[in-house]
């Protein structure tokens, strides 16, 4: 007996089989989402069309560009941690 939905789960089951690799790639798309909608609440209040298009590729950018600096920041601090590490270390 198969309930009211199973048309629709073998269709994604399918859809999921042919783009396995494409699939794969959610998680890129999903963690970028995912932040725009945490850091500006999920919501777009500008009424005409052209205003919110431009309203969310400023937000991309936004997102970009922080995400940028933290990857920066990061591998800066990742450098400064292995010299220290190595200063440390260091028999006399």
């Amino acid at each position: 007996m198969e309930g009211p939905h199973a048309f629709v789960r073998r269709e994604v089951f399918k859809e999921f089989e042919e783009n396995r690799e494409l699939y794969r790639l959610r998680k890129v798309a999903e963690g970028f989402f995912g932040g725009i909608e945490t850091r500006y609440d999920g919501g777009i209040r500008c009424k005409l069309l052209h205003v919110q298009i431009f309203n969310i590729m400023l937000m991309a950018v936004a997102h970009n560009l922080r995400t940028s600096a933290r990857v920066r920041a990061q591998k800066d601090k990742e450098i400064l941690i292995i010299v220290w590490i190595y200063s440390t270390t260091r028999v006399a």
